[in-house]
């Protein structure tokens, strides 16, 4: 063969494989597509499918060539991408790895069983001047309902709710009884100590039980003036008479302040009984038992606040040394 035709031959084999090594660059990239699994989807599920691509020799993936996050069809909806990129060197032939996740959400079925098919995609990818295609399959994925179809099951279409359960209360009933009676015996032990037994002591005191005699009686029967002398001896301890009573003043000063109304009950008690003078009183001898009544009230009153001093003070705990 003469030279003129091996130059040619071997120009057009150049030229023929440079045409088709830039036709064909499936040697420049990898795809691994990572399915989800297919079957056993109910509404709201997601389906995730990944795609692991590889550009080698200056391929650049073009990224507005990736789905967009939106509803794909009646059945389905795209949420936003994962995209993870990683570049092996940093020169303009460095190999570059994509992995983007497509997650897809069931948001819609109308059979009580269903396929529902993931879109198929196309990847766009380029080397300068030279574009090409990646396409991506479709993917068949079977979905059912969660409930069953009222007409194939013989239900009617809606469900009664369920009365909410009743809680046995009868307990709780039991201890309310119980501390509402404890309270109602703390309440009444509380009004016992705190009113009716100091109302009682002040009414079973002498002079109280005289005043109510004298308001039922008039102030010069028999009645009311041995009511008074009866107050009078309970109080002394012992006899009360004209001619003794320094000695009742002596051993109950706080009735000193009525010595006077008190000496002229006595001299006119000592007429009405061994005289027979029956004049009415000249002092109010109602009054008298009124103001008997109140000394002796505030007698008692003094005496519990000094118990109630000594009963603290011996109950104060005593300074160390003393």
């Amino acid at each position: 063969m003469p030279k003129t035709y091996r130059y040619y031959l071997t120009l057009l084999l150049l030229i023929t494989s440079s045409l088709c090594r830039a036709q064909s660059p499936s040697q420049s990239f990898d795809l691994q597509i990572v399915e989800p699994r297919a079957y056993g989807y109910t509404l709201g599920d997601t389906a995730t499918r990944t795609w692991i691509l590889t550009l080698r020799n200056g391929y650049q993936l073009d990224m507005d060539s990736l789905p967009q996050a939106e509803r794909v069809d009646l059945w389905l909806e795209l949420d936003p991408l994962q995209i993870e990129h990683r570049i092996e060197s940093a020169d303009s032939s460095a190999s570059q790895h994509y992995r983007i996740t497509l997650s897809y959400r069931l948001i819609n079925l109308n059979e009580p069983e269903q396929l529902i098919e993931l879109p198929a995609h196309t990847l766009n990818i380029s080397n300068g001047p030279m574009n090409w295609q990646i396409p991506i399959p479709p993917l068949r994925l079977a979905a059912h309902q969660v409930a069953p179809d009222p007409a194939n099951s013989g239900l009617p279409a809606t469900q009664p709710l369920l009365p909410p359960p009743l809680l046995d209360v009868t307990p709780y009933w039991r201890w309310l009884g119980a501390i509402a009676v404890l309270g109602s015996l703390g309440l009444l032990g509380l009004i016992w100590v705190y009113a009716l037994l100091p109302w009682l002591q002040r009414n079973r005191r002498p002079f109280a039980r005289a005043y109510r005699v004298l308001q039922r009686e008039p102030a010069d029967s028999t009645t009311a003036l041995r009511a008074l002398h009866r107050a009078f001896n309970s109080t002394a301890g012992g006899t009360v008479f004209c001619h003794n009573l320094d000695d009742f003043f002596s051993t109950q000063p706080h009735f000193a302040l009525l010595r006077q109304p008190i000496t002229a009950f006595f001299a006119y008690s000592q007429q009405r009984f061994f005289t027979a003078d029956h004049a009415p009183p000249a002092f109010d001898l109602p009054a008298l038992a009124r103001q008997l009544r109140a000394a002796e009230r505030r007698q008692d009153e003094a005496k519990h606040k000094n118990s109630a001093r000594q009963d603290a003070g011996n109950s104060e705990p005593s300074a160390p040394g003393d």
